[in-house]
């Protein structure tokens, strides 16, 4: 889970904003108790961010 969440903070806008949002630093995440704090992708989320910002910079 620590490495996915370091994967998309550093490669998908979108997850790095919703990260910094929630005072989410993925390379201090440690243990589950850590993983109430990830905030959920919604449907509107979806929507109103696809297709560009949910892509993964190269």
């Amino acid at each position: 889970l620590k490495k996915t969440l370091i994967n998309v903070y550093e490669n998908v806008d979108f997850y790095k904003k919703r990260l910094d949002d929630a005072g989410i630093n993925p390379y201090n995440f440690n243990n589950l108790d850590d993983a109430v704090k990830i905030p959920f992708t919604t449907k509107d989320d979806l929507r109103k961010n696809y297709p560009f910002k949910l892509f993964a910079q190269v």
